[in-house]
């Protein structure tokens, strides 16, 4: 099965960790602890919201095998079939970004000289 399946399922129960108070706590902070941070040297922005990656949501009652989607500065870069990918795409547009960005103040500053 697809991982976001696995996610969804595993979600579903306690966890492993037992009734009682606290258990919601514990259970998001192994989720938050087993995250991917890297993949093939791209480090990916970490966040608290309920994916654990910034820019990216779960889509609510998506029957399309797509069920996460990211945005970057409010626009939608695609949607993807778990959060990692999502997260993938979302840490790529950033660095395109913030290299187009480093270039224009190089431009500038040249310019402005």
């Amino acid at each position: 099965e697809e991982a976001g399946e696995e996610a969804d399922e595993e979600s579903s129960d306690d966890g492993g960790f037992g009734g009682g108070e606290g258990t919601a706590e514990t259970a998001a902070a192994v989720a938050r602890a087993e995250r991917v941070t890297e993949v093939d040297g791209l480090v990916l922005h970490l966040s608290s919201n309920a994916t654990g990656y910034r820019g990216v949501a779960k889509r609510r009652g998506s029957s399309r095998r797509e069920r996460f989607q990211a945005c970057f500065r409010r626009k939608s870069i695609g949607c993807y079939t778990t959060a990692v990918e999502a997260a993938v795409a979302y840490a790529q547009r950033a660095a395109v970004t913030q290299a187009i960005d480093w270039m224009l103040q190089q431009v500038v500053a040249e310019v402005s000289q």
